[in-house]
């Protein structure tokens, strides 16, 4: 496996918290690993104006967390909260 370019991989259809995503580490020459576990662990908590997870197409639309609340956000806007 060491010769086959990450591309070349076939796709993962389930990931478990010990599961790794290799991760190019652009200020060094090292490419590093990271689990499943710690990067949902490692999520910054965002805003509602810029949630810490959204998608490409609406950034302001997603999920933030703040003060342990979980806060739902579409456009700039609170709309639900666990």
């Amino acid at each position: 496996m060491a010769n086959v370019k990450i591309t070349e991989l076939s796709s993962a259809t389930t990931l478990g918290s010990t599961d790794v995503f290799p991760v190019v580490d652009v200020g060094s020459t090292q490419t590093r690993k990271v689990t499943v576990a710690d990067l949902l662990r490692n999520t910054p908590d965002g805003t509602a104006g810029a949630p810490s997870i959204a998608n490409a197409g609406d950034q302001d639309t997603g999920i933030y967390t703040f003060l342990q609340r979980i806060t739902l956000v579409c456009q700039r806007a609170a709309r639900s909260g666990l």
